[in-house]
């Protein structure tokens, strides 16, 4: 599992530069036991600029460290990350605060938040001493005027806590092997290709697989979530509603160019009925860190009956030239 150092902790608040050095120090120990559990501490990439004691700000604040431990700690918030900004799930676009009124949108808080509510685990780490040591910080989301949606995000700030924490978490994927059989364990009610997944030729990105995997639940969800008239459930509803609709949805159908353009390649065999070929253009967008090819999740729709639902595709953008 993969944690966000909050950025908000580092406002200015160290008296001196020991104090800031000592909670440094007591910071990389909490990354150094998230690391060997599997997992990382993201950062972004703007931290290394920010102000640490009343006239100082990190550049000149790290000159009394150690020159091992200043090696470490400019080296992850300068060079090596990982950067929470560079694999972002939430746009600039979104109204994210806390429970003070206070905006979070590009924030960790705010990602972490926007994260778990799209059930990608996400949890914060805040350097001790500051202003946010309390768990958990609620977020709030709002996607209209009238209408949000809340979670409580689990936030650290001691080695003690982040083991304990750790001991208690599942293991994550590591291969598209891996990833590809829990899809097929877990999402029954999804009919999948033999050769769904496309993505071996690639390395593993955790981020990009964590992904996959929740925007194939959501299909899985609203597969299942159909009464016996045809008609969506309530929750089957509310899913539509969260990733089918509003600004930037998550799945989309292809424009009418794309699908005269690229016809064929969109076009799949039936999972059951032989000779009969289906023409998949909707698809789920999966959020990938710039350097890694855009993903996208091909599927049949619209949903008939409960269980009809088929993703041939899972790989790399189809529509790229």
């Amino acid at each position: 599992m993969d944690f966000l150092l909050n950025d908000r902790s580092i406002h200015g608040q160290f008296s001196t530069t020991s104090d800031f050095v000592a909670s440094a120090e007591a910071t990389l120990q909490i990354r150094s036991a998230i690391k060997k559990s599997g997992g990382d501490l993201y950062c972004h990439r703007n931290l290394a600029n920010a102000q640490v004691t009343n006239d100082q700000f990190m550049s000149k604040a790290v000159q009394g460290m150690r020159r091992d431990v200043k090696q470490i700690w400019m080296a992850w918030l300068t060079k090596g990350g990982p950067f929470w900004d560079e694999a972002r799930q939430h746009s600039e676009d979104e109204w994210l605060e806390i429970d003070t009124k206070e905006l979070v949108t590009d924030t960790a808080i705010g990602e972490a938040g926007f994260c778990c509510l799209h059930e990608l685990p996400r949890e914060l780490v805040s350097v001790d001493p500051s202003d946010w040591l309390r768990d958990p910080i609620e977020v709030i989301w709002k996607t209209s005027e009238t209408t949000e949606r809340r979670v409580s995000v689990p936030n650290y700030w001691s080695v003690e806590a982040i083991e304990q924490r750790l001991g208690a978490i599942q293991p994550t994927f590591k291969s598209w092997e891996s990833l590809e059989e829990h899809l097929r364990t877990s999402c029954a009610s999804v009919a999948f290709a033999d050769d769904f997944m496309r993505m071996k030729k690639f390395p593993y990105v955790k981020s990009v697989g964590e992904w996959i995997s929740i925007l194939v639940r959501v299909l899985d969800t609203l597969s299942v979530s159909i009464d016996d008239s045809g008609n969506r459930t309530d929750r089957g509803q509310e899913a539509y509603d969260t990733y089918f609709t509003g600004h930037a949805p998550y799945f989309t159908d292809e424009s009418t160019s794309n699908k005269s353009a690229y016809r064929d390649a969109m076009t799949f065999p039936h999972p059951t009925e032989a000779g009969l070929d289906l023409f998949c253009t909707w698809h789920g967008k999966v959020n990938s860190p710039s350097s890694f090819p855009p993903v996208r999740i091909h599927f049949s729709w619209p949903i008939k009956k409960r269980g009809d639902l088929f993703i041939p595709y899972v790989g790399k953008k189809i529509t790229m030239s």
